[in-house]
């Protein structure tokens, strides 16, 4: 069985361990195939298309959202919440760490 998971990356271009753990913990696991969005720095946000999300952590306050790549990335997560809404049997399952807990109540 295929698993694919999108990883969004929030670090802004950051050095920190975070992401090296992720992809450790995701290459040990039964994910068969992975990308890297990077949301904050390229403003990428991924498709519909991958089983798994998994939303990093990152700098700052998650407060501050700048619509640069605040736009795109709540849009995504609306177009997910829309799409397991309509989806119940075979729902897309996301794992939101740190900096990615910026609205309360939308997943």
């Amino acid at each position: 069985m295929s698993i694919r998971a999108a990883i969004l990356d929030l670090y802004n271009g950051t050095e920190n361990l975070g992401m090296a753990s992720i992809k450790h913990l995701v290459e040990g696991s039964g994910i068969t195939e992975y990308d890297v969005y990077d949301v904050r720095l390229k403003n990428e946000v991924p498709d519909l298309s991958y089983d798994v999300y998994i939303s990093t952590g990152g700098p700052g306050n998650p407060l501050e959202v700048e619509d640069v790549w605040g736009v795109p990335f709540f849009n995504f997560l609306d177009k997910l919440w829309a799409y397991n809404h309509t989806h119940r049997d075979h729902p897309k399952h996301v794992l939101f760490i740190c900096h990615s807990f910026l609205d309360e109540g939308r997943l």
